[in-house]
């Protein structure tokens, strides 16, 4: 007579899914809180526009995003940078999130990507490369915290005992 004692191995592959999904939902968030506050430690602020559009990111995620305007200007403010500031969390059933954000500030626009038109005059280099440090910040934050944040598939897995 022959027997056998076999261990089958059962995860619990939904509770797993969900853990994960929620704790990278979490990341994804803390990883735009560092975007948000490296990038705005590189936007100069004169009228508060181009700072301003960052707004309703930072009520989003809770981030105090300081702005003192040195001048008021005719064409636009600190409000009227909020109004144009917009930002996007989104994942797919593919477990691929994306972050975006986008401003229609057109001066915060020129003066990121390019050199400045000097109107106002400049008194900070441009261009500004805010989200370019933001992606660094970005890429820092998840690369040093997500997989010490992710549950560990080992919580989710269970031996069963069968007789063969």
């Amino acid at each position: 007579m022959f027997e056998a004692k076999i261990k089958l191995i059962k995860i619990d592959r939904r509770g797993y899914t969900e853990a994960l999904g929620k704790a990278v939902d979490v990341q994804i968030r803390q990883a735009a809180r560092a975007w948000l506050r490296e990038v705005m430690i590189h936007i100069p602020v004169y009228s508060g526009m181009a700072k301003g559009s960052l707004l309703p990111l930072g009520r989003f995620l809770n981030v105090a995003i300081p702005i003192q305007p040195v001048a008021k200007r005719k064409y636009g403010d600190v409000a009227a940078g909020d109004a144009l500031g917009s930002f996007k969390f989104e994942r797919d059933d593919n477990f691929v999130w994306t972050f975006s954000f986008s401003t229609e500030v057109p001066h915060f626009l020129i003066n990121e990507f390019n050199v400045g038109l000097g109107s106002p005059p400049l008194r900070h280099p441009t261009p500004w490369n805010s989200f370019a440090a933001g992606k660094v910040a970005w890429t820092q934050y998840l690369t040093t915290e997500l997989s010490r944040k992710i549950p560990k598939i080992s919580e989710w897995i269970t031996l069963e005992d069968t007789n063969g």
